[in-house]
């Protein structure tokens, strides 16, 4: 072959590459054999060394892989909630809707495709484990929360039980959604923890009576923190009349709460003058505020929030990077012969660990302060320092600090707690920094909620992790009142 003929050669290579690189793993067996056909022809005169007439069969060949690879229609996607309690598989759940803002059914597993940036600043295809739609195969974790003020005594109250009574007979509790039921007044409760039991709901639901003050930011602090700490989906829910005169959380807090955790709170007002700030609150965390008098008919209501998180897609992937507070970069795609879309998403893992998780952080420096963490409540409650000395290093600061503080006359119940960030100072040296809800009780009533961000200096000694200090004062984020 002579050199102009390896030139030609070269260059008709380099642009039938350029068409390969074209996504092509959803053209169906029929589509393939066109583009082969083509190629074959092209690839007859290459070796003929016919390289006259090629340049328009190239053109033909990118022209008919571009119209069989090019989808019909376009579909928006966005990401709307990472769970990462299985980390390292990390869940997306996904929203997608076509050009008139309705979401596609029955999208294929084999369709999607997720690309994560790797050290090398490379976008690396990730396998998917699975793609579903929520509705009827997916669970999805409710926070309702209910106003029992004096302000809504009377028919406002009555209306919420109905509402609410019907929202509950839609929920699909045989694929696994799980309601928990908090109210407000002067105080927060949570009446009914996370359950399937429909009949138990709607009993609890019909037997409030209204008094007090109102609460609701608190409420909605709290709501957020439980349901963040669940695997799967979640949203909060609120029925009030909207008038918070008694919470310490402003309404900031609850904002920054909810958008940290990517839980959209939805809100259902019962005569609302002013609407500003509740209607902030559901905007800034992608819910939407609906007077109640407004609504036509509960089916709306199943309809623009429960629905609008059952249509949600998860995409299931491993990731192969398995340091926990990485900023993750992500392309999420879905291409067909019918719809194609893009995405790109970054986000810093963030895990919410509930109490009775097993997740395990194994021989780590925040694996010897969860274990700290997880029995703290049972030490102070029982007044037995054994129950946690183990975990940290005899003799040092936190060790004679927390020996005294466990006697003190209150007892504690962890509810959640999230590693924030480890910081490894050497192979043997790290400061773990943590945030910390607790249920605080006096005398076995429930006094106030407590979350607090701590950091502690953790060190390695014969091979175990153990706690030696505190790294500056504990900073308390919330006190809400039980």
């Amino acid at each position: 072959m002579n050199k102009l003929e390896q030139e030609n050669t070269n260059f008709v290579n380099s642009k039938i590459s350029e068409i390969d690189a074209i996504d092509q793993s959803f053209l169906t067996e029929d589509d393939k054999a066109q583009i082969k056909t083509k190629k074959d022809e092209i690839d007859k005169k290459v070796q003929d060394k016919l390289f006259t007439s090629l340049d328009s069969q190239i053109e033909e060949l990118r022209n008919l892989v571009n119209q069989l690879t090019t989808p019909k229609e376009q579909i928006k996607i966005k990401v709307k909630q990472v769970d990462v309690s299985e980390f390292p598989k990390i869940k997306l759940y996904v929203d997608l809707t076509d050009g008139s803002g309705k979401v596609p059914s029955n999208l294929e597993q084999v369709f999607f495709h997720v690309d994560e940036k790797d050290a090398n600043a490379q976008y690396i295809k990730r396998t998917i484990s699975k793609a579903a739609q929520l509705d009827q195969t997916e669970n999805l974790n409710i926070d309702m929360v209910m106003d029992v003020s004096g302000s809504m005594s009377g028919e406002p109250l009555n209306k919420v039980k109905n509402v609410m009574g019907s929202f509950i007979d839609s929920v699909q509790f045989d694929s696994g959604d799980l309601v928990e039921l908090t109210t407000f007044s002067s105080g927060v409760n949570i009446n009914c923890e996370f359950t399937k039991e429909k009949s138990t709901l709607k009993n609890r639901i019909n037997g409030f009576s209204a008094s007090g003050l109102t609460s609701l930011y608190d409420a909605l602090y709290l709501a957020v923190n439980r349901v963040a700490a669940k695997t799967g989906a979640k949203c909060v829910i609120a029925f009030t009349d909207g008038l918070d005169n008694n919470s310490k959380c402003s309404i900031n807090d609850v904002i920054n709460q909810a958008q940290k955790y990517k839980i959209p709170i939805f809100l259902i007002g019962s005569g609302i003058s002013n609407t500003t700030d509740i209607s902030r609150i559901a905007t800034s965390t992608g819910g939407f505020y609906r007077d109640i008098a407004d609504i036509t008919s509960l089916k709306e209501i199943y309809d623009k929030i429960y629905r609008q998180q059952k249509e949600l897609y998860l995409v299931e992937y491993e990731s192969d990077n398995n340091l926990m507070h990485t900023i993750r970069d992500i392309k999420v795609r879905y291409r067909s012969k019918q719809y194609g879309g893009e995405e790109q998403y970054q986000f810093q893992p963030t895990l919410l660990i509930s109490t009775d998780s097993d997740y395990d952080y194994g021989n780590t420096a925040e694996g010897v302060v969860v274990k700290y963490l997880k029995n703290f409540p049972v030490a102070i409650t029982n007044k037995d320092f054994s129950k946690i000395s183990n975990y940290l290093l005899q003799g040092s600061n936190i060790y004679n600090t927390q020996k005294s503080y466990v006697l003190k006359n209150f007892e504690e119940k962890l509810l959640s707690y999230e590693i924030l960030d480890v910081i490894n100072q050497d192979e043997n040296n790290a400061i773990v920094s943590t945030r910390e809800s607790y249920w605080v009780m006096q005398n076995g009533r429930m006094i106030e909620m407590l979350t607090q961000e701590c950091k502690y200096q953790v060190t390695k000694s014969n091979g175990d992790w153990k706690m030696t200090d505190f790294v500056g004062k504990v900073n308390v984020i919330s006190r809400i009142k039980y």
